[in-house]
């Protein structure tokens, strides 16, 4: 099983560092990338026509939608397909709490690097789909 890797942040800065360690570490040749939640559910349906999977690096904190907003309104179907790991520079234990509430597979504290994605490219290779908590 192979997985389009999504990156979700607002800042264009911190998007494009992400998606280089990304390409860098082997996790993905071609990371996609959009600037807030509302853009990323736009686009959702029509990325999911795809029989992969989606990895995804949601940012909490963004304008339109945050990473709450999305993870409210994936479907049952949606959340099938994707693998949600939450990025954040947040240190609020509340955010750590909440996003527990949710069926995450990861909290990485930004700043994102180049061995945390080769770990997680590592754990998803030895664990195939069902991929394991980072």
């Amino acid at each position: 099983m192979s997985y389009w890797v999504v990156v979700v942040d607002d800042d264009l800065i911190t998007t494009e560092v992400q998606k280089q360690l990304i390409i860098e570490s082997g996790l993905s040749d071609q990371p996609l990338s959009f600037k807030d939640g509302k853009e990323f559910m736009d686009a959702l349906d029509e990325l999911q026509k795809n029989p992969d999977k989606y990895l995804v690096f949601l940012d909490i904190n963004m304008p339109t939608m945050d990473a709450w907003q999305v993870m409210d309104q994936l479907t049952e179907e949606q959340w099938s397909k994707v693998k949600v790991y939450i990025t954040t520079s947040s240190t609020d234990q509340r955010d750590k709490e909440r996003a527990r509430q949710y069926r995450i597979d990861g909290y990485i504290e930004k700043p994102l690097t180049i061995n945390k994605c080769m770990e997680l490219r590592d754990r998803l290779a030895a664990n195939g789909p069902n991929g394991t908590h980072v």
